[in-house]
């Protein structure tokens, strides 16, 4: 109450000294602008520019106000609607987590011009599009997603992908792939188009890739690896070349190295790759057979070989069996037969007893032939 007081005393003073001095001296203003001419005393001059400036002040701070209370409008503006786009696009990402994809397609789409990210709305209404078998509509959401959102590029790409495996069009799902740097799902998603339109050249080519997302296994490499190398379109050089470069686990496998000298061509390059396999302690039954088989070419250096490999392996009853084979080829009928009564009496076998059946009943010896048959067929089912 004391400071109201001295507030309204010290005003009266200030007030009543003004007055004293404007009683004293109004003084005299003159101002002049072309034509105009204004005259008025010195205070009421003061006042009247110690006025203007209070108006102008409070003016620009009305305009302030106004212009901070437009903004604010339009701040709440948005976040109503971006709030309101939020709700949509949750209520569209459930539905489309419950499987309801036309309900949920409704509502991402319902959101999405208010909301800040509308790439991924777009994205997710492609796939529940693409869920309906709409893939019109599919294809014209993931443009409209990357039209609004080049960061959802990739995201795009690879959804389109995974569409068209749905689909079984691996030619669109790879085309999709193209330009997308490798992850583990777009190494799946590559994995299985590949698989299914067969290229195993290039399957083969992302083999590294694969065993680094720990994608693939020993049985899936070799199952690429004996695809590729019955492609007929290889030539025999990079058959050469895969062999070689093949891991360890799989150069001396019996399947691949049976798959690759079938799948030679040059008759001397199969013998040679086959009779290096044996050399190197393979003594297997389908070797010795597959070796057997071979061909006329390389006929005479086989025979030679087998019975080189005889002086060390004398009692190995394959080999017996190979070189029968080979000696029936060439022609030497009695050699054929002693090599394949050999092998019988080391160890009886199917193979070896049905081939001297073949033989003696060509011989007319139907009786003997018969009882070979007999043998042969009571022998259980074996590699041999």
């Amino acid at each position: 109450m004391s400071r109201r007081l001295l507030v309204i005393i010290a005003s009266i003073l200030v007030a009543g000294f003004l007055g004293t001095l404007i009683a004293r001296d109004p003084g005299y203003v003159l101002v002049s602008y072309r034509d105009y001419i204004i005259q008025s005393s010195l205070w009421i001059m003061i006042f009247f520019i110690t006025a203007s400036f209070i108006g102008l002040y409070y003016l620009l701070r009305s305009l302030s106000i106004l212009v901070e209370g437009s903004t604010d409008l339009r701040k709440w503006n948005y976040t109503r609607k971006t709030s309101r786009a939020d709700d949509y696009a949750r209520k569209g990402l459930l539905l489309f987590a419950e499987g309801k994809y036309r309900r949920s397609e409704k509502y991402l789409l319902e959101g999405v011009t208010d909301h800040p990210y509308p790439g991924l709305l777009y994205l997710f209404a492609a796939k529940a599009a693409g869920a309906q078998k709409d893939s019109g509509k599919r294809e014209f959401l993931l443009r409209k997603a990357v039209e609004c959102d080049s960061q959802v590029s990739t995201a795009v790409a690879i959804v389109a992908a995974e569409m068209a495996r749905e689909g079984g069009d691996w030619k669109a799902c790879l085309d999709h792939l193209a330009n997308v740097g490798d992850s583990d799902t777009v190494l799946k998603l590559k994995k299985e188009a590949l698989l299914g339109s067969e290229d195993w050249r290039s399957l083969y080519a992302l083999l590294p890739s694969l065993r680094v997302s720990k994608l693939t296994d020993r049985d899936f490499e070799k199952h690429v690896i004996l695809s590729y190398f019955r492609d007929e379109e290889i030539l025999d050089s990079d058959r050469k070349t895969l062999k070689r470069k093949l891991p360890s686990t799989l150069q001396e496998d019996p399947e691949v190295v049976l798959q690759y000298v079938r799948s030679l061509s040059d008759e001397k390059a199969a013998e040679a790759a086959l009779r290096k396999s044996i050399t190197r302690g393979a003594w297997r039954s389908e070797y010795f057979l597959a070796y057997a088989n071979l061909g006329r070419n390389t006929l005479s250096l086989r025979l030679k070989c087998a019975n080189t490999w005889l002086k060390s392996h004398g009692s190995n009853p394959d080999l017996r069996v190979a070189l029968a084979r080979m000696y029936l080829i060439a022609g030497e009928i009695e050699e054929a037969k002693q090599a394949c009564l050999t092998s019988i009496t080391i160890s009886p076998s199917k193979i070896a007893l049905e081939m001297m059946a073949s033989l003696l009943s060509d011989e007319g010896n139907h009786r003997e032939s018969n009882e070979y048959f007999k043998q042969a067929l009571s022998l259980p089912q074996s590699p041999r």
